[in-house]
């Protein structure tokens, strides 16, 4: 099972909290169906404030929540959404990019928790290429791969809404 890129509660713990209210669909972008979580649990809240740098996580509960202490635009707000509703997508579906990982994205991700976990920077990587990231550094042998999940991922944009 790919791991968590910020490892919020987990969804049983969330649920046992009452937490369940404050769910909008993603109406205010293309979110691959993902809704979007306005209401954070005491947890989310506590890091979040802690780490203004992270925009936004794919939460344990399949929703997108956004950091309310990182400044962001409309447009920036968008593509965070986008990389959060790619990565929930990946969870769900147990995908994890086939690809060799190149020099360049190597040591973009030294010394962060991606830099020993390669499965999670690869869903990161293709994440940031979803949402027009450049930091992804995508090569020429790895755009077959992300073109590949970005049909499912489209795929999934067109299909029945989600009961989420």
């Amino acid at each position: 099972m790919p791991v968590n890129h910020l490892a919020p509660p987990n969804a049983n713990a969330l649920t046992s909290m009452g937490m369940q209210g404050g769910i909008t669909p993603a109406a205010t972008g293309d979110y691959y169906r993902y809704n979007v979580r306005e209401k954070l649990f005491p947890g989310e809240d506590i890091y979040f404030k802690n780490n203004p740098h992270v925009a936004g996580m794919a939460a344990e509960d399949g929703r997108i929540i956004f950091n309310p202490y990182s400044r962001l635009s409309s447009k920036e707000r968008h593509a965070v959404g986008r990389n959060e509703g790619a990565r929930l997508f990946m969870r769900e579906n147990g995908i994890v990019p086939d690809f060799v990982l190149n020099k360049k994205q190597r040591e973009f991700f030294k010394g962060t928790k991606y830099e020993t976990d390669e499965e999670a920077m690869k869903q990161t990587i293709f994440a940031r290429y979803i949402s027009g990231d450049p930091s992804a550094n995508l090569d020429k042998s790895q755009l077959a791969e992300a073109e590949r999940i970005k049909q499912l991922l489209n795929a999934q944009r067109n299909s029945a809404p989600m009961d989420k």
